[in-house]
């Protein structure tokens, strides 16, 4: 068999038939094989060494080189911090607008409460006896009583689900003529936009995704909206641009309204004099 090479390669020396082994060393060229009683060692040798560096660098180089690392994830982190400044100073707006929607109608009710008392939809409403003392403090404070039947009359407004717009409809019936609070207009970037009651809508529901919905929108009710479009994330982002462009249109409404509210109660004024 070795003589028929089935056993692999092999060598003749001195007329006796050698087989190459280990297997594997029968692919090396016969010129590199050791010579016939001879052996080829292979030997690994492993050193294990002890060194101490010493590597002076400058805290400040290394500040430098860690925020370089960590750009990327720097500007994210302030892009979102941005996101969460405009997203609080966004509520706060809208706190403070409809805070001034509720003074308008006090101030109408301190004022000219007849706009409103007089009214067939409003005489319909009452008080008890029980209600009256509590609300002038046994009779001692009238206008803590004024202020309170305000206050309900603020409350039943709010009841109906549209909350600022119902406040703002009162307003427009009793004390403005039905003149449309929502006719204004505000430019933004050059171009001139009209204001309407979808507007307020569009605004209303931003905040109302961030505060009820944890900033994660609504599709069906977003997807008619006009001042903004459904962000890709779906979750509500408040950049500087749709920011600006909410706080502006706050501003046109409120001064709209304030006009209104001034020409008309310099007409009851007038009346009284």
């Amino acid at each position: 068999m070795a003589n028929n090479h089935e056993l692999g390669y092999t060598i003749v020396e001195k007329d006796v038939t050698y087989i190459i082994w280990p297997k594997d060393q029968q692919s090396i060229n016969s010129e590199e094989l050791p010579k016939f009683g001879k052996k080829t060692y292979k030997v690994e040798v492993e050193q294990k060494a002890l060194a101490s560096i010493n590597i002076e660098q400058n805290p400040r180089d290394f500040v430098l080189a860690l925020m370089g690392k960590s750009t990327k994830t720097m500007n994210v982190l302030e892009k979102e911090a941005d996101y969460r400044l405009n997203e609080n100073t966004f509520l706060s707006c809208w706190s403070a607008f409809e805070t001034f929607i509720k003074n308008i109608i006090y101030t109408f009710l301190d004022i000219n409460p007849s706009l409103i008392f007089e009214s067939k939809k409003m005489g319909k409403e009452t008080i008890t006896y029980k209600e009256i003392y509590e609300y002038s403090d046994a009779f001692n404070n009238i206008e803590k009583m004024k202020r309170m039947i305000a206050d309900n009359i603020i409350c039943n407004q709010e009841k109906n689900g549209q909350s600022i717009h119902s406040l703002i409809n009162l307003i427009k019936e009793y004390f403005l003529k039905n003149e449309d609070p929502y006719n204004t207009w505000y430019v933004y970037d050059g171009i001139k936009y009209q204001i309407d009651y979808c507007t307020l809508i569009d605004i209303k529901e931003i905040r109302n995704t961030i505060v009820h919905d944890k900033g994660v929108v609504n599709v069906s009710r977003w997807k008619n909206m006009k001042l903004v479009p459904i962000p890709k994330s779906g979750i509500v982002e408040i950049d500087d641009d749709l920011f600006n462009r909410c706080l502006i249109i706050l501003k046109a409404i409120s001064f709209r309204i304030n006009q209104l509210a001034q020409k008309q109660l310099s007409k009851g004024l007038s009346k009284k004099d």
